[in-house]
């Protein structure tokens, strides 16, 4: 079973050449293009709570779709696909991944399929299909709730009600599986916080 960071995304470019931005560099385009203070240096959370506050919710969404879109997969999302993952687990909410699957350029291990939530049926998903889990919503549902990006503190508030029951499944997992750890560093706190949120369903203090 993959669980999959942001840190996988680098590399990955669009037709200019451009690496494709983490958190840092996201926080960043906000903060020029959104709230018009090139200056400003804050957290991503923070950059985009101020802009929803400036623009509105749909437009902050609809900027970072545009501003990820452009971006193509690089040798590392072309690389786990063609994996045979059983689970597939991200904070990410890009569509490298999904992209990489249907790209053409190699064969993939089996069909991606993406989960947003757990009141989505899996029946009709095969043995074949790889299942997806976003936690943190994605780019192409972000106005919707079952894809709703989180962001800001408002958004783990929202997280924590709504996300949470999908640890659930994660933690018949983590008793049962193996687990791969990619594109997270120790001192990012999605990473930390995720690693409380598995203990705490386990039950226990360490792994």
């Amino acid at each position: 079973t993959l669980f999959l960071g942001a840190g996988v995304n680098a590399g990955a470019t669009n037709a200019a050449g451009d690496a494709c931005p983490l958190g840092p560099q996201l926080s960043k385009r906000i903060c020029r293009d959104l709230l018009n203070s090139p200056e400003t240096q804050v957290s991503l959370d923070e950059a985009a709570e101020m802009a929803r506050y400036r623009v509105g919710p749909k437009a902050v969404n609809d900027y970072i779709y545009d501003a990820l879109k452009s971006y193509r997969p690089g040798a590392s999302h072309l690389a786990l696909v063609q994996l045979p993952w059983d689970v597939i687990y991200t904070t990410n909410f890009d569509l490298l991944v999904e992209e990489a699957g249907e790209s053409g350029l190699v064969e993939p291990s089996g069909e991606f399929k993406t989960v947003l939530t757990t009141t989505a049926s899996l029946s009709p998903f095969s043995e074949s299909d790889i299942l997806y889990y976003k936690l943190h919503g994605s780019i192409d549902f972000a106005n919707t709730p079952d894809g709703r990006l989180i962001l800001t503190k408002a958004d783990y508030r929202f997280y924590e009600e709504h996300k949470r029951p999908l640890f659930r499944r994660l933690r018949t997992d983590l008793l049962s599986r193996n687990f791969l750890f990619v594109g997270y560093s120790l001192s990012d706190p999605n990473f930390r916080a995720i690693l409380d949120d598995c203990r705490e369903e386990l039950g226990v203090q360490t792994f």
